[in-house]
């Protein structure tokens, strides 16, 4: 390992990536889960033929060193030196030094926004952090993200799902929409809900508003057979005589949901105004 005044070269492996290299999780703020994927083997072919063209960020934390912007250089090194023992590459580095977490955390995201942008659940996790732990305002976050407010409360809002929801959305397997609109259902239906979406062949929206209407948990079977009717088919059932009217009034209640009446609990029903 050799070390100046600017510059720090170590072997990629003496460096700690955490959450990867520790039991860290989340709330460590130098925490990224994009730390435990898989190396690039592009990367580390490119690196290895072109060299390490930007130093990366650590900190020192007592005898450690901590990668606070560079894991995926980092990780693809490591690959590139077990590979080639040989030619092994040593990692370029300044050190970081009076940073406060926040400051840590803040690192994080500008890294993965210039370099590889992060999934919209892990900018709502970071977003969270720094908000919740840190004190920092929707709107401050939102320009460290270069976002407006309105999308990081679109982020943010995936955090009131389930986790089992939040894990679909991180494997692409449902959409972001979808996460948003099955997240007014309980936690512990909205799994099943979008298993039932697509063992029906229904979209998540469609599901979630049949659900929504039965009120009742556990109740999976009877709305899967559930068919919502149309515009056309309610008024056919409206003009239908041949369907006895009962003490409910359900006809009423039809032109009621369809807008043609208003309802006042001390007049019943009236006409709508057109």
């Amino acid at each position: 390992m050799a070390q100046n005044k600017a510059l720090l070269e170590i072997d990629p492996h003496e460096l700690v990536i955490i959450g990867r290299d520790t039991s860290d999780n989340e709330e460590h703020p130098l925490y990224d889960p994009r730390g435990l994927e898989d190396p690039d083997e592009e990367l580390a072919a490119d690196i290895g033929a072109r060299g390490q063209l930007q130093p990366i960020r650590v900190r020192k934390h007592g005898a450690a060193y901590e990668v606070i912007a560079g894991r995926r250089r980092v990780l693809a090194m490591r690959l590139w030196n077990m590979a080639n023992p040989t030619s092994k590459l040593v990692v370029k580095a300044t050190i970081s030094r009076g940073e406060s977490e926040a400051e840590l955390l803040e690192a994080v995201i500008v890294e993965n926004e210039h370099r590889r942008e992060d999934t919209p659940l892990g900018k709502a996790r970071k977003a969270w952090r720094l908000i919740d732990r840190y004190g920092y305002t929707h709107v401050r976050v939102a320009k460290l993200f270069r976002c407006s407010t309105q999308t990081l409360a679109g982020w943010m809002e995936l955090l009131d799902a389930a986790q089992e929801v939040q894990e679909l959305v991180e494997k692409g397997e449902i959409s972001q929409a979808d996460a948003h609109r099955v997240s007014i259902l309980p936690h512990a239906d909205q799994t099943a809900a979008v298993a039932l979406a697509k063992t029906e062949g229904q979209s998540v929206s469609e599901v979630v508003s049949q659900v929504a209407m039965a009120r009742a948990p556990g109740r999976w079977a009877r709305v899967s057979k559930r068919k919502m009717r149309t515009r056309d088919e309610i008024e056919d059932a409206i003009a239908d005589k041949t369907l006895d009217d009962d003490e409910l009034g359900w006809r009423q209640a039809l032109r009621w949901v369809l807008g043609e009446v208003e309802f006042s609990a001390a007049e019943g029903p009236s006409q709508a105004v057109q």
